[in-house]
Order: structure tokens, then sequence, then C-alpha cells
């Protein structure tokens, strides 16, 4: 189920860097606020997406012993575990 959540995770992380980068360009050529706020909005999905899929990968190579130094934003979420 971690591999299934890791690929819709890097799939809207890669969609959701090429929506940005077109958002972006639309935003600096036209400079309305609704082009901004879709180019900011994007760019939240896409640090979140990027973010999640790296604790998917960090949360499997912690539980293999994998791990060469721990991540302080990872670890405060996996103290539990």
């Amino acid at each position: 189920m971690r591999h299934i959540g890791f690929l819709l995770a890097f799939f809207a992380a890669v969609v959701a860097l090429r929506e940005s980068y077109a958002a972006w360009s639309a935003a600096i050529r036209r400079g309305a606020p609704q082009d901004w706020a879709m180019a900011i909005g994007l760019l939240v999905v896409l640090v979140t997406a990027f973010l999640c899929a790296g604790f998917l990968v960090y949360e499997s190579d912690r539980r293999a012993g994998r791990l060469r130094r721990r991540l302080g934003l990872y670890e405060r979420f996996l103290r539990d575990s």
C-alpha cells in the first residue's frame, strides 16, 4: 500500500511541476491576480507532493535500517513508530 502512496505522491509532484511552470509563465506574462493565485497554489501542491514522496522513502529506509543520518523534519512525524 505504501508503494501506491509513493507512486501517487510522485505522480502528483511531476504533474504539479509541469502545471506550476505553465502557471508561473502565465502569471509573469499577464500578471493577473488569479494567475498568481494559481501559480502559488500549484507551488504548494508541488512542495507538499515532494515532501510526501520523500517521507515515504525515508520511512521505508528507516524501517529497513538504511539511514545514514536522521532528518528532523521527518523524525518529528515518526517518533511514535
